[in-house]
């Protein structure tokens, strides 16, 4: 049975009070290509995917974030954009679906640099030809934000604004998001970059989404993640080897697609699931969430 996720935890409660804000009109190393689709998170030091910093900008990826400078441009103002498959390469083609990935959204950690921040999208059409989606997000702002309870703030591009953007399933070559123009030198991070159906996912996952530091440290380990085999196990610290465990599964959503109590006999617990592919939200102890990829 599905139902909504209830929160049970002080934490929990606390991060609902998340503040929405709806503009009138409106980077990146490591968030991994989960699938076809652009959900992932950058959980992996050093590793870039198919992402890369580019426009005079440079990037390492560290400690859960891409961690990006960026450089003068010829306007002196300082630039650091963010690419998904800037070689350009067909292997690396993403699908998009204009009902289920309706908006683009980007977390920073903290708030974003001053100046513009725009989106444009490289489609591959049906015959073949490469065409940039982008006159709905090129204005230099997002079409909404997202600010949490520590004041990260997720800015959100209503990908169907765009004409082109229609149709069920889509094919994108590159991805682009111009972060410019800001008035000093500076940096920024970025928690993840995904795509969501429409605000009220984006909310909810900014919820439950928590920033590394909120996540706490609770020396539980969830692998292998990516999960690829219908399991993945839990290793428990010290303290959790000896309790009961609680394990809940969310869709992105907020639904609850599994929820079991495991008699905990030792240090490691083996969870089985039938989850299609995608991302999910698991809830340990209804205390630490983290994100779950299913291959």
């Amino acid at each position: 049975m599905k139902r909504k996720l209830h929160f049970k935890n002080s934490l929990f409660t606390k991060l609902l009070m998340t503040t929405i804000t709806l503009t009138s009109y409106a980077n990146l190393q490591a968030q991994q290509k989960v699938g076809s689709n652009l959900d992932g998170s950058f959980n992996t030091d050093n590793v870039f995917g198919e992402w890369s910093v580019q426009n005079g900008g440079s990037g390492t990826v560290s400690g859960g974030y891409l961690n990006t400078t960026m450089t003068i441009q010829s306007n002196s103002k300082y630039r650091g954009d963010i690419w998904y498959n800037y070689s350009n390469l067909a292997a690396n083609d993403i699908i998009l679906n204009s009902t289920n990935h309706a908006y683009l959204a980007i977390k920073f950690k903290g708030s974003r640099p001053d100046g513009a921040i725009k989106l444009e999208m490289q489609r591959v059409t049906s015959g073949g030809t490469l065409v940039w989606d982008n006159t709905a997000w090129l204005g230099g702002s997002a079409d909404g934000s997202v600010t949490t309870s520590n004041g990260d703030t997720i800015y959100y591009f209503q990908l169907t604004k765009d004409a082109d953007f229609t149709g069920g399933d889509l094919t994108y070559r590159r991805i682009h998001i111009l972060v410019a123009d800001a008035v000093v030198s500076t940096s920024y991070q970025v928690d993840w970059i995904a795509t969501f159906s429409d605000t009220a996912s984006i909310q909810t996952y900014a919820t439950l989404g928590l920033s590394k530091a909120e996540k706490g440290t609770s020396g539980i380990q969830l692998y292998p993640n990516p999960s690829k085999e219908n399991y993945f196990s839990l290793q428990l610290n010290t303290e959790s080897s000896s309790e009961d465990v609680n394990i809940e599964i969310y869709s992105l959503t907020g639904v609850l697609l599994k929820e079991e109590t495991y008699k905990n006999s030792s240090s490691t617990i083996e969870v089985k699931h039938n989850l299609p592919k995608g991302v999910y939200l698991v809830q340990i102890n209804h205390q630490t969430t983290t994100k779950l990829i299913v291959n």
